[in-house]
């Protein structure tokens, strides 16, 4: 099953470093990020999500620098990135169907 995390700037970094992962830029008063939050955490409890994907969470007002080293302005916004390196990003709530495609994937 896909596991979800919550990370701060310390795990940034090395959490990223092997595999595919999807970054979460949230706030917890923001109404679009509880939906966002939503849909990723049904997406991932069907199975629906890839297994090999790590999901990443990051609450700006808790890592206010991680936001803007990541030049995060609005949220939610999702961030892709395979080893290290960054391969996409949204911003808006996602369907899983776009969730898909950011990570480059199909639909099954």
């Amino acid at each position: 099953m896909t596991s979800i995390r919550h990370i701060g700037i310390k795990e940034f970094e090395t959490s990223l470093e092997n595999g595919l992962c999807l970054v979460d830029f949230f706030a917890a008063w923001c109404g679009p990020c509880r939906r966002q939050s939503g849909i990723i955490d049904q997406w991932c409890a069907s199975g629906r999500a890839p297994e090999e994907l790590k999901i990443l969470k990051v609450d700006i007002d808790r890592e206010p620098e991680l936001a803007r080293i990541c030049h995060v302005e609005v949220v939610p916004t999702l961030m892709v990135f395979r080893d290290g390196e960054p391969t996409g990003s949204a911003i808006g709530v996602q369907s899983e169907e776009q969730l898909l495609e950011l990570l480059g994937m199909e639909c099954l």
